[in-house]
């Protein structure tokens, strides 16, 4: 019996922190299995080679640039995130009618304009702040690859220099919220404001950083139909 559960617990560890290679393969590079012998392993920049991820990033840019002037103006950078397929799609039974609107696949695109620190934040299994297995650079903008699967394990499973890396990569896309006139936005009260100059001088550089998170708020999950088609859900 004691063997039993123990045999269910290791299965049960080794399905969570294995790599779903469906996801990886999506983005259109082999090469970007973030696994290692010692289950630490770098952050890795990877080019994104599928041609729908990739023009549908770029649209999401386009928009951003459009709705939000900071954004324009190289604040904040993307994440990709909630990458799933649908693996029970039958014919069995249905017309092409029937199953031609079925979703393959989709995935989240989001705006972001969070701090990342080297210590994440944890709330029970989930983590805020937490490090992307992958990242890359679409127009100039740095983009983030989010794994769903490994979010909670994150904070250990990257190597500390790759995890520097990237928080300076971040960081370099939120310094607009130090110039005295960027706008923040209240979530609660549902409006930009700004801070007063007394105000800064009383907060630190990550302070008022953090305060910029929700100035960009608009994302929306890309979803690819059966017959090539795609729609989108905010």
């Amino acid at each position: 019996m004691r063997l039993l559960t123990y045999l269910i617990i290791l299965s049960g560890l080794l399905a969570m922190q294995s790599v779903p290679v469906e996801r990886y393969q999506f983005l259109g590079n082999s090469e970007c299995n973030s696994d290692s012998s010692d289950g630490i392993a770098d952050i890795k920049y990877i080019g994104i080679k599928n041609t729908i991820l990739k023009q549908e990033i770029q649209k999401y840019i386009r928009e951003l640039d459009s709705s939000y002037s900071v954004f324009k103006k190289g604040f904040g950078y993307i994440v990709v995130q909630d990458i799933e397929f649908n693996s029970s799609t039958t014919y069995i039974g249905r017309t092409w009618e029937e199953s031609k609107k079925d979703t393959i696949a989709k995935f989240t695109l989001i705006p972001g304009s969070y701090l990342l620190k080297l210590k994440p934040v944890f709330f029970d299994s989930f983590c805020a702040n937490c490090f992307p297995p992958f990242y890359s650079f679409i127009d100039g903008r740095l983009v983030l690859i989010e794994d769903p699967d490994l979010n909670w394990i994150n904070d250990r499973k990257y190597t500390r220099r790759s995890k520097e890396n990237l928080v300076k990569l971040v960081r370099s896309t939120l310094t607009l919220a130090l110039q005295e006139d960027f706008e923040f936005y209240d979530v609660f009260d549902k409006k930009y404001y700004k801070l007063s100059k007394e105000k800064r001088k009383t907060m630190t550089e990550d302070q008022i950083l953090e305060e910029a998170a929700f100035a960009i708020n608009e994302g929306k999950t890309v979803i690819l139909h059966e017959d090539g088609s795609i729609s989108y859900k905010r």
